[in-house]
């Protein structure tokens, strides 16, 4: 890891099997020496030797029409010839800018991916969202992957007349097969126990839990507030304020 690039390995399920892959995010500084930079092109070997599937996102500063820039600099000459020397594939979509302040917009920003997790990356796209700073934010999913929801019983979704037909059911049974003169406490109220919870399981029935959203609090009010923010940022760096 460095200051302009941070790489991350994790576990997914991916198709049938459980696959380990490599995900990054990097900065190709525009007066780099060269394009990727070094700690950039030792990742993607390391990943190559090892066989390791490497997603990549980059602020490439390179101008290319085969990521959807409106021209081709010599940046991005020399980015397109190392990638056709690599096993990375380009999954930019369309020519929509990926910079863009008040007087330039551009796609700057590259997503690359190795060609065995290719098919798995659907539908890339670039957002219309205020992102707070000049670079927009880019979506896609990864496909195929598993994502078994937590299970949990709802009290509130509880069928509670049938809860005390069943409890009832219960206790009788206990009281039926139960010693009068039993005086372990402890052994009866376990008994007790199971018999509320067994009435529970059988009147609540078992749901699967929807995935919470990364941020609940969010809302319009702080929307706007981000577009301001953003506007802010650009008034002041157009006056040098």
């Amino acid at each position: 890891m460095t200051r302009d690039l941070t790489p991350i390995v994790v576990n997914l399920d991916i198709g049938d099997t459980n696959r380990t892959i490599v995900i990054a995010s990097a900065y190709f500084a525009g007066d780099g020496p060269m394009t990727p930079p070094a700690e950039v092109q030792e990742l993607i070997q390391y990943c190559s030797r090892l066989r390791l599937p490497l997603l990549l996102g980059c602020d490439a500063n390179a101008h290319h029409i085969t990521w959807g820039s409106t021209d081709i600099n010599f940046r991005g000459e020399c980015l397109l010839e190392y990638l056709t020397t690599t096993d990375l594939e380009v999954l930019n979509v369309g020519t929509t800018p990926t910079f863009v302040t008040k007087s330039r917009s551009e796609v700057l920003d590259i997503t690359l991916v190795s060609s065995s997790l290719r098919d798995h990356i659907k539908d890339w796209r670039v957002s219309a969202e205020p992102s707070l700073c000049d670079h927009r934010i880019i979506e896609f999913k990864l496909d195929s992957i598993k994502y078994n929801r937590p299970e949990r019983r709802v009290p509130g979704k509880t069928d509670w007349e049938l809860y005390n037909t069943n409890l009832e059911n219960n206790l009788n049974y206990l009281s039926l097969n139960g010693k009068p003169h039993h005086l372990d406490l402890e052994q009866d109220s376990q008994a007790v126990t199971r018999a509320i919870n067994e009435a529970f399981d059988s009147s609540c029935p078992v749901t699967s839990e929807r995935p919470v959203k990364d941020a609940p609090w969010w809302n319009t009010h702080l929307s706007k507030l981000r577009s301001k923010v953003r506007h802010l940022f650009n008034t002041a760096k157009r006056d040098g304020n």
